[in-house]
């Protein structure tokens, strides 16, 4: 048994006992006064500044201590506050890390984004879980409060251009009239991508729609073992920068 399943299985009691008890609903929804304020505190969150290096990748991103910079003080002043919790899946490698802002009357909109272990060489089960969970958590946040990491400068400081990426070819196009993914795997894929640090763009160009609604089921299966892979490779990277839990 690995220790990712010996984790799971150890916490799986007290989180069985939490599911006996009555839950509120998932996402309840801002109230008109919530939304208002909410729109408010928007226009005051800043990008989240990229202060964290990454020595394997060779970038700078924005850690969570950066996100939580960029939208606490805009929160607090407009009523809003944050909070979270881990759950389990049916998947001993991955942990559900849903994120909550709450505002002061009751009211609130989540974000969930999947944690997924990888089996990083030299470290506990616990120092795995810990940083898949941050990890989970700096998307989290950012998610539910609809931020970014503020774009790099990429040599434009300096009067040069930065070369342009090379694009890969898009998929061919989605033949009209085909199956097309459920509702739920809509959700996957948009929790995968999120994980996987894919944009919504990028995929929908892949696959040349122009919503969820339209992606072919007979590609489904594909698009989650890709999306897959590439979350632990980040997982897996993340779990190596400087600041990880552990």
């Amino acid at each position: 048994m690995s220790e990712a399943e010996e984790l799971s299985r150890t916490l799986a009691p007290t989180s069985q006992a939490m599911r006996g008890k009555k839950s509120p609903p998932r996402d309840f929804g801002f109230s008109p006064e919530a939304a208002t304020a909410w729109v408010a505190a928007q226009s005051d969150m800043d990008p989240a500044k990229k202060g964290a290096k990454n020595p394997h990748l060779k970038n700078r991103y924005a850690d969570l201590g950066d996100v939580v910079q960029a939208v606490h003080a805009a929160l607090h002043a407009h009523g809003f506050g944050v909070t979270g919790h881990v759950s389990p899946t049916s998947d001993s490698a991955v942990w559900d890390v849903t994120t909550r802002v709450l505002f002061k009357d009751g009211t609130s909109t989540v974000a969930t984004i999947p944690a997924i272990i990888s089996s990083g060489k030299g470290t506990s089960a616990m120092q795995q879980l810990g940083s898949a969970i941050t990890y989970a958590r700096r998307y989290g946040l950012m998610l539910v409060c609809g931020v970014a990491p503020a774009d790099d400068d990429d040599g434009n400081g300096s009067g040069q251009r930065a070369p342009r990426p090379r694009q890969k070819a898009p998929s061919p196009p989605i033949e009209p009239g085909g199956e097309t993914i459920t509702a739920d795997e809509a959700k996957n894929l948009v929790a995968l991508a999120a994980a996987a640090d894919v944009s919504m763009e990028a995929i929908l160009g892949k696959y040349q729609i122009a919503s969820l609604r339209e992606f072919p089921a007979s590609r489904y299966d594909a698009a989650v073992a890709a999306l897959t892979k590439k979350a632990e490779e980040v997982a897996e990277a993340a779990g190596r920068e400087p600041g990880s839990d552990g």
